[in-house]
């Protein structure tokens, strides 16, 4: 993550406030607020910037372990883990976190077994009471080829519209 991507210099405008104070409630309560949160919005609405801020903040003020990943390196990891039978080590991997932030989920489309994959993780881990956070570049029900209970679990906390300010 970005060191310098934080809720500090993240600017804050009446079109993106409520995605940004759903990300501070969701950095100062990890696993109890708005669980998963999904940020979505357009290229450059700041999407990146808000869930590093989330990490950076969690990692700043407590011991939880976070991983921070975008969806391609998920399905990457989730590929090589099935080529060189090592499932076990991804699955534990990613389930033995606390908070668990995937950037650019639309990369999941058409990828059916990563789905599931991800699918099972987010049960492991609301289970658990662990935090999710993701970013779209688009609200789930526009997702095309994800599968219906995946996307029900993307929408089961908290979606918001990171809307970018053109002023």
């Amino acid at each position: 993550m970005n060191k310098n991507n934080t809720f500090n210099s993240f600017k804050i405008t009446s079109y993106n406030s409520f995605a940004v104070n759903a990300s501070i409630a969701v950095s100062q309560n990890p696993g109890k607020a708005y669980n998963p949160l999904f940020i979505y919005g357009c290229n450059g609405s700041g999407k990146t910037h808000l869930i590093q801020a989330i990490g950076n903040y969690i990692l700043d003020n407590s011991n939880n372990k976070i991983i921070y990943v975008t969806s391609k390196i998920f399905i990457n990891e989730y590929v090589q883990g099935i080529s060189n039978r090592e499932m076990f080590a991804f699955k534990d991997k990613y389930r033995k976190t606390d908070v668990l932030l995937i950037d650019d989920i639309q990369y999941f489309q058409g990828n059916p077994g990563s789905q599931e994959e991800l699918f099972h993780t987010i049960n492991y881990l609301i289970a658990g009471k662990k935090q999710l956070v993701f970013t779209c570049d688009r609200p789930v029900l526009e997702l095309k080829k994800v599968s219906e209970h995946l996307s029900s679990r993307l929408q089961q906390g908290l979606c918001v519209d990171l809307i970018k300010n053109e002023w």
